[in-house]
């Protein structure tokens, strides 16, 4: 039953993921307002306010989040935690590579005016894309180790706090629309979301070879 929602909120966030991108593709006023309303609120304030989103933007950058999430995953496959290393690292590798497809078959230019000049294409944002996949392998890893509620609350607001920093950084930096952002939420927790039955196959999987190679040894040893 569990599966059966995966796939089922997997697949409407991207649904929706989808019908974001054809409304930027197609230029759809709607998406025009968004941008130009979020842009008037997250304005140019002091020198001090760029240097800060700067940071943020920086420590959430793609290579400096993949790089987290492949020393995650050394740590996880140390460990014995072998499932979870593959399926983190399958989910921050598919998601920034098929972030790129998009990128490139969409080409939707910058904002103008940046405060911080980035290249490439604009739409999705892959800051967002990578951190938001980095914050939910986290929690999945956390969480069930956390047995006050209270706590567990407090580890999903820092999550989002994070998340709305980066967010917000792309935007304040001019590197980004709000519908870039969107896309890249959507984007990322659907993936998830449609991938994460995945990790039950791949523990099952381990834990049969493991199985095998266990009834394997004394025969061997027998010989």
């Amino acid at each position: 039953m569990n599966i059966k929602k995966d796939y089922f909120l997997g697949g409407g966030l991207l649904l929706l993921f989808a019908l974001l991108t054809w409304s930027v593709v197609m230029q759809a006023a709607w998406v025009g307002e968004l941008d130009r309303s979020v842009q008037g609120i997250i304005k140019y304030d002091t020198q001090m306010d760029t240097r800060i989103f700067e940071v943020v933007a920086l420590l959430g950058s793609p290579p400096v989040v993949i790089s987290l999430t492949a020393a995650i995953c050394g740590y996880l496959w140390v460990k014995g935690r072998r499932s979870d290393s593959i399926w983190i690292g399958a989910c921050q590798l598919l998601g920034s590579g098929l972030l790129l497809l998009i990128k490139l078959l969409v080409q939707r230019p910058r904002p103008i005016h940046q405060l911080v000049a980035d290249t490439g294409f604009s739409f999705p944002s892959g800051h967002v894309m990578c951190s938001m996949v980095l914050m939910l392998s986290l929690l999945m890893l956390m969480l069930p180790k956390i047995k006050e509620q209270e706590n567990q609350f407090v580890a999903i607001l820092l999550s989002m706090i994070w998340i709305g920093m980066v967010a917000t950084s792309r935007i304040y930096l001019r590197d980004h629309f709000a519908s870039d952002i969107l896309g890249s939420l959507l984007l990322a927790n659907g993936l998830w979301f449609v991938m994460l039955p995945q990790a039950r196959y791949i523990d099952a999987l381990i834990v049969k070879q493991a199985a095998q190679r266990s009834a394997f040894r004394p025969q061997r040893e027998d010989k």
